[in-house]
Parts: C-alpha cells; structure tokens; sequence
C-alpha cells in the first residue's frame, strides 16, 4: 500500500511583532506570500524516504514581543538514512546496479508561507528554491543551494544587496549599480553580487544564494 505525503499547518496571530524568522533547514522549495491578513499561516508537503519517515519532521513556533520565529528539522536522521540501490539502464539496453551502503535520505519537502506584507522576513534554508511575491517589508534571505526568485513593484523604494558565488542576478528593473559610474543604468543580466537602488533607495533587501541564481522581477 502506497502512503501519502504529510501535511503539518501551524497558523499564528500576529500581535505587536514587526518580524518573522524562519528556518527552514532543508527544503526543495518555499514560497512566501503577502497578505493582508494579521496572522502567519504555514503549509508543508512532506515526504521523506517515500513517505515511509514523514513523523521525523517537526516544526516549532517561538514568539516574543517583537518577532515570530518557525524553526523545521528532521529528527534521528542517522537512524532513518538508508542503503541506496541505483539502477541505470544506457542506450544499448545494458543495466547497471550500484549498491551504496552509506548515509542517504530521500526528501520531499514544500513550503507555503503567508505572512502579513509588510512584515520584515528573515529566512535561511540549506536546500531550498526560493519565491516570494507581494511582501513589502524588509527581506534578509539566504539558501545555500537554491534560486531566489522576488517580484517587486516597480514604484517600489529599496536598496538591494545581492549575493552568489555560482549564479548570476536578473532583473527587468531599471536600476543603477551603486558603483563609480552611477550615470549609466544597467538591466538583464547583472553578474554577480552586484548592489543597487531602486527608485532611490529604500527599505532594506539582501539576497544570498552560493549555488543558484538571483531574480529581481516587476
């Protein structure tokens, strides 16, 4: 009998806290989404080793007077890794079987965040692609293994700082680099790491991925 994904929800009331941090530790993807709601809802779609360890995935909630925080994690992970048996079959037809007696686990594992969009969003993640669409208060954002995808209104004011070692950072903004030469606008394609204003400056933005790509989008 096939099991099926685990969905854990935790929802919390916004009080007086103007911040949000989250944890997410291993993830495929997080989306983070504005509201204007004054509560922070949570989903995950779980699936760890086929289903078959989903109750090792635990999310807590902390909240003091100031922010809210979610912190994820896989529990007993040393005791839940299993032996891997990977099958490739080549052109000719021919299979090969690899046997892996070593530390393996298969993750699954979907974030869908709802905060209140003006709210400032810490976030951290090892594995995770990254979305967020309609949040306009302050963003410290960083996953090691992942892209970075924000939609930003056009009218917007932020100063942005970017950051990836293997990636590079798109926009369809009209922006200026803060660098010497800040008569001339780039756009498109930005390299690597660059920091820029839009409309002047504004609120504070800072993205960092090591292994993915930036995008910075109306």
């Amino acid at each position: 009998v096939a099991l099926s994904q685990t969905i854990v929800e935790k929802t919390i009331k916004v009080k007086n806290q103007e911040s949000v941090t989250l944890d997410f530790e291993f993830a495929d993807e997080i989306k983070i989404n504005g509201w204007d709601k004054n509560e922070i809802y949570v989903k995950v779609s779980v699936n760890i080793n086929n289903n078959e360890d989903n109750d090792s995935f635990k999310m807590d909630v902390k909240e003091n007077s100031s922010s809210v925080s979610f912190i994820s994690e896989i529990e007993n992970m040393d005791k839940i890794s299993k032996n891997r048996v990977t099958i490739r079959k080549s052109d000719d037809g021919e299979r090969t079987i690899t046997y892996s007696n070593g530390w393996h686990i298969d993750l699954d594992i979907y974030f869908e965040v709802f905060v209140p969009k003006n709210m400032e969003i810490n976030l951290e993640t090892i594995s995770g692609d990254i979305i967020l669409t309609n949040v306009e208060g302050e963003l410290d954002i960083e996953t090691i293994s992942g892209f970075i995808d924000l939609a930003i209104d056009k009218n917007a004011k932020a100063s942005i700082k970017t950051s990836t070692i293997s990636g590079s950072v798109y926009t369809n903004h009209d922006i200026r680099i803060n660098r010497k030469n800040k008569d001339k606008k780039y756009n498109l394609i930005l390299g690597r790491s660059p920091d820029f204003d839009l409309n002047g400056g504004g609120r504070s933005i800072k993205l960092e991925t090591i292994s993915g790509d930036i995008y910075i989008r109306k």
